[in-house]
């Protein structure tokens, strides 16, 4: 225990270190080269997601973004790849929504179960097996699905629908703008993650962090009962925030450190991301042109952060997902602060619990005496 607390306090007195990377990275800020074009890529596949999407009338425009923003990758192939797991993965995971949906609406136990089982199942399955994208989607698409079939049970086969809709729109406005804005590359190395075997040994750090998500995600019913928060849907809002930075594969928070440094790290982007979007908000926008420039102008500071070499990519990724769920709030530009305020305090509670989380479900005390060298 006092090792835990020691290790969290040493990351939080390094708030002045991630302040001081992050202006780097502002002053570092260029309209050229790879690092700018891939946040011009991110923007525009980001503002050609939202736009589709309220075209077509869809439920959820911010997700459509969110999809968008995750599936632009560094080079072609894999972006390629990114696309086509997330589209088969949604599909997926909505068919088994739609299967388990009667059984789970009306008994909040067996969600619990079912909700910590899938994202158990899912986390780990990103970080160990082949294909790991499609794990990770494997777990976010039922949990949103049930979450907000929780609210509207009558209305659970439009919701699967409609998820697949827009992460499918979402995906493909990425893979557009990478084929349209990203030069020719080659072919990332295939992975070789190591499967699922010897999860009690050299991979559990794999399962340490897949348990810390399932137990996130498996209380977050709860806690909406216990807090009485306005909405139950705000709930499928909270997990995107909490599932949707997935870990690199070959960095399973191997020590305590870390395991404090990324859930701050997380909060960070949380809070600055959400904030700008309230800014953004404050400016009453509506004329649609203008407030879509405004949605990309803000994605693009966000993946230029998700960019950087630095180290603090997970607070540019989760600034710009909170970033986009708070500010794409409808069907038009949206001026209303109550909601925005209510999207950002969900998605810090989300943030935060797996922070606590983390903190209570600590790697062995080893770990922290004798951490493992920091990849490069």
């Amino acid at each position: 225990m006092i090792e835990l607390f020691r290790a969290t306090w040493a990351e939080l007195v390094e708030v002045e270190g991630l302040g001081e990377a992050l202006r780097g990275d502002f002053r570092a800020l260029t309209w050229r080269g790879p690092r700018a074009r891939q946040a011009t890529i991110a923007a525009g596949a980001v503002m050609l997601a939202v736009a589709l999407t309220e075209a077509a009338h869809l439920d959820m425009p911010w997700w459509a973004g969110i999809s968008a923003f995750l599936s632009v990758q560094a080079t072609r192939p894999g972006s390629v790849e990114r696309v086509a797991l997330r589209i088969v993965a949604t599909a997926l995971g909505a068919a088994l929504a739609l299967l388990c949906a009667p059984a789970l609406i009306e008994d909040p136990l067996l969600t619990t179960v079912f909700l910590f089982a899938v994202t158990m199942l899912g986390i780990l399955g990103t970080l160990v097996a082949n294909h790991s994208y499609a794990w990770f989607l494997f777990a976010v698409t039922p949990c949103i699905v049930i979450l907000m079939a929780i609210g509207e049970p009558g209305q659970t086969l439009h919701i699967a629908v409609y998820r697949c809709a827009e992460v499918t729109i979402g995906a493909l406005s990425g893979l557009a703008a990478v084929l349209l804005l990203q030069p020719a590359s080659p072919a990332p190395a295939p992975p070789h993650p190591p499967g699922f075997h010897d999860l009690t040994g050299a991979q559990w750090p794999a399962v340490l962090h897949a348990l810390r998500s399932a137990i996130t995600v498996a209380l977050l019913p709860w806690i909406w009962k216990w807090f009485d928060f306005p909405s139950v849907s705000q709930m499928a809002v909270t997990v995107v925030a909490v599932l949707s930075v997935p870990m690199p594969a070959n960095d399973p928070f191997t020590h305590g450190r870390r395991v404090a440094g990324r859930a701050f790290q997380r909060i960070a982007g949380c809070a600055l991301g959400g904030i700008a979007a309230l800014l953004l908000l404050g400016l009453s926008v509506t004329i649609f042109p203008f407030w879509l420039a405004m949605l990309g102008a803000g994605v693009w500071v966000c993946a230029w952060v998700q960019a950087t070499p630095s180290g603090i990519g997970y607070v540019g990724t989760q600034a710009g997902i909170v970033f986009v769920m708070s500010l794409v709030q409808g069907l038009a530009p949206s001026t209303d602060l109550n909601t925005g305020v209510e999207r950002l305090a969900g998605m810090i509670v989300g943030v935060t619990v797996l922070f606590l989380v983390s903190l209570m479900i600590w790697p062995e005390s080893g770990d922290l005496r004798n951490p493992k060298p920091e990849p490069a």
